[in-house]
């Protein structure tokens, strides 16, 4: 991955392309094998529709993944990953499957709570299945109303007083 910059000198922009480089070596080597896997599986299933035959083919590649979880040569090991990366690259599913609560899913963060005042609606069957949560309802309502009426008439005062204020005193 690399980020060029406008308006840059060539000494800045190459430490810009090497420090977007390094940002993958802050995953360890297992972390990065674990994600191959399940990126690949997950491909594997964008090509492959049936649950058999899919099944059957991620058991083959988890037998390739565990042909060298034993690696104890790290350059060889280094090796396998990168030689994973590109043949995942290769073989990687040109629209794979997106779950719709995922990330660039249709459904991606569209759970949106209903208002309060839909309860409003409910009937009253509907409301028996919840007693005590309609009694707090209710007494939440009550004191919010309260409260309401008790500012308002506190504003009426005020303004009140301030028309009292603003009259020529007649003596």
């Amino acid at each position: 991955m690399y980020m060029y910059v406008v308006a840059v000198g060539p000494k800045a922009l190459e430490s810009c392309r090497v420090s977007l480089l390094n940002m993958t070596s802050s995953l360890t080597h297992a972390q990065r094998v674990l994600r191959l896997y399940k990126k690949s599986a997950r491909h594997l299933e964008s090509w492959i529709t049936h649950r058999p035959t899919f099944r059957y083919e991620v058991t083959l590649l988890r037998a390739r993944f565990d042909e060298h979880k034993n690696e104890t040569d790290m350059k060889k090991a280094a090796q396998l990953l990168r030689d994973g990366e590109e043949e995942f690259w290769e073989k990687q599913h040109p629209q794979p499957y997106i779950f719709i609560d995922s990330p660039g899913g249709t459904r991606y963060e569209r759970n949106i709570p209903s208002p309060e005042w839909v309860l409003n609606y409910w009937h009253p069957s509907e409301k028996a299945r919840y007693p005590a949560y309609f009694a707090r309802r209710e007494k939440r309502i009550a004191q919010e109303q309260a409260r309401w009426q008790q500012l308002v008439d506190e504003e009426k005062q005020m303004l009140g007083q301030g028309a009292d204020q603003g009259k020529p005193q007649s003596t």
